[in-house]
């Protein structure tokens, strides 16, 4: 735990390399050797070099002996692209505990000498406190990684200079903690823990601005070995620091400079004194491809027939139509409204399952209840018609759970029904039978959880609302499906590697999850939401896109 020291990318082209430089040690304890040829390699190393040639960058690869013993293959390629007449001279030193590595362009003297990239190897008796790599005076950053292991080095960096905290960076699945009170000195920051109470102070010319945490209350610090880290993005909440991860040079880099990453909310669409969608748009949003399903055209119908005849279908039905959009974000993207209960903002819609239904007369029906933020849909029914006379006995069997029969007519003892109530409801069921002939549900006491279990059985890939995935894309036959699980702290290269090898069901329980989070959800890195949007577009999910939008406070 100890040793997080950095995976590598080793870039190397050895061959021949002897003359093209110039090597300088002037401390006993430091052996550095320039590696000729290949053969000097051992198998560990060269493959190392094999899976990461013609990466830029400088790279170490280090391995532990014993207590006085450490050997390091350094690995350097600029690929700046200006193929200089130079070579190389490098100079390490080892500086109470320090290892400094210089490396310096230097003319060559003809073109045998000509080298543009080199690999040298040292060996160092003790373990160094840390160690510097300078290329033309210049400090850079560095992959290192332990040959045993893999563990990875994080350097950090404050306004572009490298800190040098006591402690490595300790690495928890996304989370990188930094040791807090290194850290915040070389910040600039004073520092006091007493009793619990943490007290972190900074000065100005003109004024001090102090914060106060109490250890038991802060679930994001934690305590190792006597020493407490921060996680690397809660450190630039609480100093007012833009803190972002470079992967390619392995570095959290902490900066007083504000990041502009206002361009990253891909839904912030709609200027303040826009006009709202007028309700034709708004049911073309919702609607997008489909055309409006028969059945709830005839429902519609009947519905203005029997409210001029002064009757009113939705005391039946409970709930209103409406041809519009939900006006909830957390509708899910691939649902078409069509039906409001007029509570809580509680409706009804069909899933379309990201396109993969072609008629909305056969499309999953879905209670929608927006106050539910972990699970805000739930399939009630198959299709609009078995939906429909399940209504017609009593819209609470979609989401009551009753076990049968007797249970459900117990509950409803309960409730008292006036003359006018019951006459009104004869004749609207009456209608309907005549104008829809609904099918007839042999259990509509236990139906919905039926056709629950039901669509449970048939997904391919869940979902953090438990929709799931149904979409089987014939591309993906005989391929994996995976998934990834979604938090602040997921990294872009990560996602863009997920995205780039994940089956089209994978990605769309992706979307899924996004959406789930979208007002939940801030990244901590930028570019997150762009890169899940641009891929939606890319399969062609612009009904998706458009709702989402629509939808979006």
């Amino acid at each position: 735990m100890r040793k997080i020291i950095i995976i590598a990318a080793f870039i190397i082209a050895v061959s021949s390399i002897a003359a093209a430089i110039l090597l300088n040690t002037n401390e006993n304890k430091v052996k550095a050797m320039i590696i000729e040829s290949e053969q000097q390699l051992n198998v560990t190393v060269a493959n190392w070099k094999a899976k990461l040639d013609e990466q830029r960058g400088i790279h170490l690869l280090y391995e532990k002996y014993s207590e006085t013993r450490y050997e390091y293959w350094l690995f350097f390629n600029p690929n700046d692209n200006k193929n200089l007449y130079h070579k190389f001279k490098m100079n390490v030193v080892e500086d109470n505990g320090v290892v400094k590595i210089r490396i310096n362009d230097v003319n060559a003297n003809n073109d045998n000498e000509v080298k543009h990239r080199f690999a040298a190897n040292f060996l160092i008796s003790k373990e160094p406190s840390s160690i510097d790599v300078y290329y033309n005076g210049e400090q850079q950053s560095f992959e290192m990684t332990n040959i045993k292991t893999g563990d990875q080095q994080i350097h950090v960096k404050f306004d572009g200079k490298f800190l040098k905290p006591s402690k490595p960076v300790i690495v928890d699945g996304r989370k990188r903690f930094l040791p807090m009170k290194d850290t915040l000195e070389q910040m600039g920051w004073e520092f006091e823990m007493s009793s619990g109470k943490i007290t972190i102070t900074y000065h100005t010319p003109d004024s001090s601005l102090s914060h106060f945490l109490q250890l038991q209350e802060e679930p994001n610090l934690r305590m190792v070995d006597g020493i407490l880290y921060v996680p690397m993005y809660y450190l630039g909440s609480i100093t007012d620091t833009e803190v972002a991860w470079d992967e390619d040079a392995h570095t959290i880099n902490i900066s007083t400079e504000e990041i502009d990453d206002s361009d990253d909310d891909e839904w912030n669409v709609y200027e303040e004194d826009e006009p709202e969608l007028s309700d034709k748009e708004s049911m073309r949003v919702n609607y997008g491809k489909y055309d409006q399903p028969a059945t709830l055209r005839a429902l519609n119908e009947l519905n203005q027939e029997l409210e001029q005849e002064g009757y009113g279908a939705e005391n039946v039905l409970g709930f209103y139509l409406m041809d519009g959009l939900s006006g909830y974000f957390n509708t899910p993207m691939d649902v078409v409204a069509f039906g409001t209960t007029g509570m809580d903002g509680i409706h009804y819609g069909f899933l379309t399952d990201f396109g993969m239904v072609t008629d909305l007369e056969v499309a999953p029906i879905v209670l929608v209840s927006p106050m539910d933020f972990d699970r805000p849909a739930v399939v009630v029914a198959n299709n609009i018609r078995e939906f429909i006379r399940i209504v017609m006995i009593d819209s609470s069997l979609l989401y009551m759970g009753y076990q049968n029969e007797q249970d459900y007519l117990k509950v409803i003892s309960e409730y008292e029904s006036t003359p006018e109530d019951l006459e009104n409801g004869r004749i609207v069921r009456e209608r309907l039978e005549e104008r829809l002939h609904p099918p007839v549900i042999q259990d509509p006491y236990t139906y919905s959880e039926k056709v629950r279990a039901d669509r449970k059985e048939r997904i391919i890939v869940p979902t953090q609302d438990e929709l799931g995935i149904l979409n089987e894309h014939p591309k993906d036959a005989g391929r994996q499906h995976t998934t990834i699980v979604l938090d602040e702290d997921i990294g872009k290269r990560e996602l863009e590697t997920f995205l780039s090898n994940a089956t089209y069901a994978s990605k769309l329980a992706l979307f899924r999850d996004y959406h789930l989070n979208l007002e939940q959800f801030v990244y901590h890195e930028a570019g997150i939401g762009k890169a899940i949007v641009n891929e939606m577009k890319s399969l062609g999910l612009k009904d998706e896109i458009a709702r989402i939008k629509a939808n979006h406070p």
